[in-house]
């Protein structure tokens, strides 16, 4: 995200709307207090060094479990006697472990003097064995 490099970069301030589903939708050039108004405040807020105003990078992230499944995270050898040869032998044999997944949303929005400027969203999957 770039940050705007004059005051015609920028969006006029603007007014909510609504979709066909009756959901309020972000708009370029909304005011800040109406952006915290509608999503709430945001989990982190970075701030940006310009030449000609205030910058911030609004951070907002969303975490859902997508499930677990058992996953093969290693082998174990397992030693037993032959009981033909009276021989010590081993096999492998897989070790499991349970493998939690979540979808974490990011979505960040790019405020300049208080504007929406831009905005972007990303998905990373988070994986986790116990």
């Amino acid at each position: 995200m770039a940050a705007a490099k004059n005051d015609s970069d920028v969006p006029a301030k603007a007014k909510a709307e609504v979709d066909s589903k009756g959901r309020t939708k972000l708009v370029l050039g909304m005011a800040s207090e109406e952006v915290a108004g509608l999503i709430g405040k945001p989990a982190k807020i970075k701030p940006i060094k310009t030449e000609t105003g205030k910058a911030e990078v609004w951070v907002y992230t969303y975490a859902k479990t997508i499930g677990a499944t058992q996953t093969a995270t290693g082998v174990r050898h397992i030693i037993y006697i032959d009981p033909i040869t009276n021989e010590t032998r081993s096999y492998p044999e897989a070790t499991y472990s349970m493998e939690h997944q979540k979808a974490v949303e990011t979505t960040e929005l790019l405020m300049v003097d208080g504007c929406l400027v831009n905005w972007k969203r990303y998905q990373t999957l988070d994986r986790e064995y116990q």
